[in-house]
């Protein structure tokens, strides 16, 4: 939680960080709610030296956040890395790791919860990447809590294809 702590204080904007505290209630509490359901890792740069760390995933399951769905899905909080490490292929190592997550445990949903500047333009300009890993956008929700924040988030449902042509 400390590790993920000090990763947020230097990517986001000190309004939108959480502390130690706040993320060690969600790592213990929420991510452990189903058993083998957390899916959350430190981001690592491997160098010349020792790995460090430069971003973080937490996800797990949980209930959606979805309106009016109660299915057990990937719930993705939070991927984020540092503003010098993106574009270099971290981000999409993250996804692919989430996704076989979410594979291994018959194609679940996936549901990310993303920053409009951030996760959510990656995952929007990665739907050919998804595709390729066996996931597409479905259904987007925009967070009303955060509307007039200064930014806009928006929780994104994933769906495996191969389940979803089972179902049709």
């Amino acid at each position: 939680a400390a590790i993920v702590a000090d990763l947020e204080k230097e990517i986001y904007p000190p309004d939108l960080a959480q502390d130690e505290n706040d993320w060690r209630d969600e790592l213990e509490d929420d991510a452990n709610k189903y058993e083998g359901g957390n899916a959350s890792f430190l981001i690592m740069e491997h160098g010349s030296g020792e790995p460090v760390p430069i971003g973080y995933a937490i996800a797990y399951m949980a209930e959606s956040e979805m309106d009016n769905d109660e299915s057990v899905v990937l719930y993705v909080r939070d991927v984020a890395l540092k503003e010098d490490k993106q574009r270099k292929g971290y981000g999409r190592q993250a996804l692919q790791r989430l996704v076989q997550f979410a594979s291994g445990r018959q194609g679940m949903s996936i549901e990310f919860y993303a920053r409009e500047s951030t996760s959510y333009a990656a995952l929007k300009n990665s739907t050919d990447d998804l595709e390729k890993m066996g996931y597409r956008i479905v259904a987007e929700e925009l967070d009303e809590d955060h509307v007039g924040s200064g930014e806009n988030f928006y929780l994104l449902r994933l769906e495996n294809i191969q389940k979803e042509k089972r179902a049709a």
